[in-house]
């Protein structure tokens, strides 16, 4: 699992360096999604449960770009969320990034064990999130 062998190489990195102070605590998923081309056209909204609305008239968007700051409170952080058309991973699809940081500046603990479990508990955040962000359909098909 990636978050042991983290947890394995932080302490190799502060047996190296020896203890520090962070100024920032945080864990960041980027996700690629590949939504399939019908016709010529992405319905990134039938994937991405937060997307640009534009109203009628206006044509296809070929390129985007959001980012979007929230408070994630149970764990006394916060959370960016981005998300923007990528060059396509193959033929016959649109790929898109849905990037999640959360994060906390202030009040962060000191000791390894410490620091350890609140990331845990941030990577159950940003889990959460990521679930929140991406349609049911999306779920079901990028399980």
């Amino acid at each position: 699992m990636l978050f042991d062998r983290f947890a394995r190489d932080f302490e190799i990195v502060e047996a190296f360096i020896g203890k520090r102070r962070f100024t920032r605590l945080a864990t960041r998923f980027i996700n690629r999604i590949d939504v399939p081309l019908i016709d010529g056209r992405a319905e990134y909204e039938e994937y991405l449960a937060v997307h640009i609305g534009l109203p009628k008239g206006v044509p296809v968007i070929g390129d985007f770009y959001f980012r979007f700051a929230l408070p994630v409170v149970e764990i006394q952080a916060d959370a960016t969320i981005q998300s923007a058309v990528m060059q396509p991973a193959a033929e016959g699809v649109a790929s898109f990034a849905l990037d999640i940081d959360v994060f906390r500046t202030m009040d962060l603990p000191d000791g390894r064990a410490d620091i350890l479990e609140l990331l845990s508990r941030f990577r159950d955040s940003k889990n959460r999130l990521y679930r929140q962000f991406l349609t049911p359909k999306a779920l079901e098909e990028f399980k």
